[in-house]
């Protein structure tokens, strides 16, 4: 007689059944993926600034220069002839800073800016001197108040000297002479001969 196997099959079965009934195990779930988000792109949140503009470079603009002053551009030590000039040091005679004119003709072209000079020793003897630029016009006028004032033409040493009245001032009798655009004034005639600017 066959015995019988499959109650014996079950048994195993029932088992389990019976185990996880008391114990209430239940088929555990495999866990679901969790869906990848898809990151949203980065958005830069700097603000893209221009670049510096450098700042223009101001060229500055050259100015007309003023216009020339009546005062010439040498001094008392250019105006006369290197042979005066040792003549004035041998005799003793020092260049006075500041000048003191001799006559109001000389004061009045100090005023208007012309180079004066005078040359002074121990002893009485002064030389003065003075040139001031002067247009054609202006010389025309200044001529006529000279001569007004009781100057003369005299072709010594050179022609349109003016030479001032014999009483002008004690022991000197100026004279002018204009040449060159250029008043020339001395304490006595023969020293424009003297003068390095004039022939």
């Amino acid at each position: 007689m066959r015995s019988p196997t499959r109650p014996r099959l079950l048994l195993p079965t029932v088992a389990i059944s019976l185990a996880c009934a008391i114990s209430g195990c239940t088929p555990s779930a495999s866990p679901e993926a969790e869906p990848t988000r898809a990151s949203a792109p980065a958005t830069s949140t700097a603000t893209s600034t221009p670049s510096s503009t450098a700042a223009p470079v101001v060229t500055p603009v050259a100015t007309p220069s003023s216009a020339p002053s009546s005062v010439p551009t040498v001094d008392c030590d250019d105006v006369l002839t290197p042979e005066e000039n040792a003549s004035l040091a041998e005799d003793g005679l020092v260049e006075q800073d500041p000048p003191l004119p001799l006559d109001d003709v000389m004061a009045r072209m100090l005023d208007e800016g012309a180079l004066g000079c005078q040359w002074q020793g121990q002893g009485d003897v002064i030389v003065w001197f003075a040139q001031q630029q002067l247009d054609e016009a202006g010389w025309q006028e200044r001529r006529a108040e000279l001569v007004a004032s009781g100057y003369t033409e005299s072709n010594d040493p050179f022609a349109g000297t003016l030479v001032a009245p014999s009483n002008a001032e004690e022991n000197y009798i100026p004279s002018v002479l204009y040449s060159g655009g250029m008043l020339y004034y001395v304490s006595y005639a023969r020293f424009l001969t003297s003068v390095l600017a004039l022939p």
